[in-house]
């Protein structure tokens, strides 16, 4: 006879099986780290579209007062603004096309993540900047001396209390109404458009962006978290146990990323570190997902099958008679595995003695919106519960201002859980089953409410003037203004000359001698020449330094038709020495001094650092001191070719045989002669043959010289007029102290652009000869 009624021996079932019908959530990873650092060396800076922040603004003020004189003060709300909305709804639309153009144009498809990230967290901010208006509006009616006021303190009074009272919900359905309009659009036309854009229609998860945990702040107040998750989760210590106890039931199928948390992946209180410093409910959901998941898992920013609570739901059977339903593992006897699994979570939710509060948490959420009150979420759960006599329940709810005859909502409580506890075969096992479901849900909230939070806490949204131009000089910026970003790219080269006054303190000696004004001098002779050659060159001034001007040019990612910045820095080299020969004629004309030049030219393929001294923008660039070494003059070397003539070579680059002497040289050891020249360091030299199509001629220019390598090409300035450019390459010479000797034993070259008018028209002359006989 016992063999007739023993348990059917329970099938197992391969983790593979099990898992292979289980889908995981849709997720995008978030791509944060494709993104530089700001200027605090923390966080990514974000410029959003001013006018799409005032219409937000606008919106959430809206939405903010009419929920709370709707819900909280119990007024007939005003007439609903519709401009407001459609002035948000249409910002919103034109921003995120606008977005999703560049993304595609750019092929980065995360700056679409970006975009939506630094939405969330412009309106958690401008929910609580609003509250905090609101509150000071009213403190501020309340202490003022108008008569208007007079008649209304107390009602002031009230108010303030009952927004003090009702912060967490107010906040939390102001949001929701906030994300409801965003949602609507999202649904209606931006997810189509981002798929057409993109191929994907959620860069950052649907269900990150309303999740109920993100618009709580945190587990949130009694009166709304009760609507979303089962109550009994607001205690953490039995959500830890429920949790760790249904997993263990699970725990031979579950994902290797899925795993408990160890007492290591506890939130240490002396940490106390939030997801989002600075943005309320981080610590929170910090502190809850760190009880409930593994440290690594979360790490990982990934879901797994078991964060899919519909699948979960089905792999206990359902919720619904008959139960179990096998689903979509569609095996006759899997009904006995799941059977097994349910009754085990059973017994052990049993042996906690929290089967009770487990159906008290489902019938609360129908007997609660019934009784219309406020602030008694947690009496009447724990009545329903049994932890709580009905006599102790009415004496509290007798407290409640709204509420007349306690009684009455007692018997409503009882009738409307009478009615839900009827609850047919299996009863216990559906429970359980729904309930598992919606501890996953909960946990995999937690799990993107804390990934959220992590995004949100590495943004900053710059709304100062300085600091936007500061991050947007050094090229740290993620500018989503209109306005911006339209006629120039992001900076992805640049070149630095400068122009170095040979003799300076002479010059200004000789100046002072004859009671002349040297400022003057180099004004007229330098500085506002060069001025008014930087249009024309695409040039910009970094800064002046008594002798020496420093200039730049930049290289614009998006346009490569137009990266020539080396190219047309030597043809502004060029020009600035012919503007300073002129000057020299004048100047020997009244017997003044005549000014020398030595100009280097260096090129950095990324963007230069820039600081800002009360307003003034600083560049902070490599390049800078290699066109100092470049611009620079040996003295010695200078003696020497002095006396001997230069021989149409204006740039000499040397190496000392014997050690010591005076000037600067290189960290290589380099000595330079750099008079009314121009040199062009190697870097700078390979980005202009990247510029220009430069040929290759070999020319002697003086007789009994040996043949000297060019390179000529032709450039087309900003106003798309055409200039030639040579560059002669060099091989370093040996310096004896008292005479120069070509033969540098490593090889080493240089390069100077060519200035000599009868050199150049010889060079050109030639390479014209060589195109006619091709």
């Amino acid at each position: 006879m016992r063999r007739l009624f023993r348990r059917p021996r329970v099938p197992e079932y391969e983790r593979s099986f099990v898992l292979g019908k289980m889908a995981r959530p849709p997720f995008h990873r978030l791509r944060l780290e494709c993104f530089p650092r700001g200027i605090d060396s923390s966080r990514i800076d974000v410029a959003l579209d001013p006018a799409l922040v005032d219409a937000t603004m606008a919106l959430v003020k809206n939405l903010l007062r009419e929920g709370v004189e709707r819900y909280f003060w119990k007024q007939a709300p005003g007439k609903p603004d519709v401009d407001t909305l459609e002035t948000f709804q249409r910002a919103y639309t034109d921003n995120t096309r606008m977005i999703l153009r560049a993304a595609r144009r750019q092929a980065r498809p995360e700056t679409a993540q970006l975009f939506q990230l630094a939405m969330m967290r412009l309106l958690l901010v401008v929910v609580d900047q609003q509250i905090h208006l609101l509150r000071q509006e009213l403190d501020e009616a309340r202490a003022s001396p108008d008569r208007r006021y007079s008649g209304q303190r107390l009602e002031l009074h009230d108010k303030v209390v009952i927004l003090a009272r009702n912060e967490q919900s107010v906040a939390f359905r102001t949001l929701h109404d906030v994300l409801r309009v965003v949602m609507r659009l999202e649904d209606a036309v931006l997810r189509k458009t981002r798929k057409t854009f993109l191929g994907i229609s959620w860069p950052v998860a649907r269900a990150m962006l309303v999740n109920p945990l993100l618009q709580l702040r945190g587990v949130g107040s009694n009166e709304d978290f009760y609507r979303h998750y089962p109550h009994l989760l607001r205690n953490g210590a039995e959500a830890v146990f429920l949790g760790r106890s249904l997993f263990e039931v699970f725990s031979e199928w579950l994902p290797d990323e899925c795993g408990l948390p160890s007492d290591e992946g506890k939130p240490d209180p002396g940490e106390g570190g939030a997801c989002a410093p600075g943005l309320r409910g981080g610590s929170e959901i910090r502190s809850r997902a760190l009880q409930l998941i593994d440290a690594g898992e979360l790490a990982q920013m990934a879901p797994h099958e078991f964060d899919n609570a519909d699948a979960v739901l089905a792999l206990l059977g359902g919720d619904s008679e008959p139960w179990p339903d096998s689903g979509p593992w569609a095996r006759e006897d899997f009904i006995l595995v799941q059977q097994a699994r349910v009754g085990e979570w059973l017994e052990a939710v049993g042996r906690e003695g929290l089967l009770p509060h487990i159906r008290a948490s489902y019938q609360l959420q129908t007997v609660y919106p019934r009784l219309g009150i406020r602030g008694g979420v947690e009496w009447v759960y724990r009545y329903l519960a049994g932890d709580s006599s009905a006599r102790e329940l009415t004496r509290r709810l007798q407290t409640l201002p709204v509420v007349d005859d306690a009684r009455s909502l007692l018997r409503l409580i009882d009738e409307t859980a009478g009615t839900r506890a009827k609850r047919g075969r299996n009863a216990d096992q559906r429970l359980a089953a729904r309930f598992a479901s919606d501890m996953v849900r909960y946990r995999y909230d937690l799990k993107l409410a804390f990934w959220m939070y992590q995004a949100l806490g590495s943004l900053r949204l710059l709304h100062d003037e300085e600091k936007l131009s500061m991050s947007s000089a050094n090229g740290l910026l993620q500018d989503f203004r209109p306005a911006q970003g339209e006629e120039e790219g992001k900076i992805i080269g640049h070149v630095v000359l400068k122009a170095d006054v040979r003799g300076s303190s002479e010059i200004t000696a000789q100046m002072l001698a004859r009671n002349l004004n040297p400022a003057a001098y180099f004004s007229r002779n330098l500085y506002d020449p060069i001025t008014r050659e930087l249009r024309t060159f695409g040039a910009e001034k970094v800064f002046v330094e008594g002798d020496a001007v420093i200039l730049s040019l930049m290289e614009y990612e998006g346009r490569p038709r137009d990266h020539l910045a080396v190219a047309r820095a030597c043809g502004l080299a060029q020009r600035i020495l012919e503007v300073v020969e002129a000057k020299n004629a004048e100047s020997r004309e009244l017997g003044l001094p005549q000014l020398g030049l030595g100009i280097g030219i260096a090129y950095s393929n990324d963007p230069p650092t820039y600081l800002f001294d009360e307003g003034h923008r600083i560049m902070i660039s490599s390049a800078i001191n290699r066109a100092d070494r470049l611009s620079s003059c040996h003295a010695g070397l200078r003696r020497l070719i002095g006396k001997r003539g230069n021989g149409g070579r204006r740039v000499v680059v040397a190496v000392p045989v014997l050690e010591g002497g005076e000037g600067k040289s290189d960290h290589e050891g380099l000595l330079r002669y750099n008079v009314n020249g121009v040199e062009l360091e190697a870097a700078a030299f390979f980005q202009l043959s990247e510029e220009l199509r430069l040929r290759r001629l070999r020319l002697a220019v003086h007789e009994r010289e040996k043949a000297d390598l060019y390179h000529a090409g032709r450039y087309l300035d900003p106003n798309g007029n055409s200039h030639w450019l040579v560059i002669r390459e060099v091989p370093v010479a040996l310096w004896m102290g008292d005479r120069l000797v070509e033969g540098d034993p490593s090889g080493r070259v240089y390069y100077e652009v060519v200035t000599d008018r009868a050199i150049l028209e010889r060079v050109r002359r030639e390479f014209r000869g060589v195109a006619r006989s091709h």
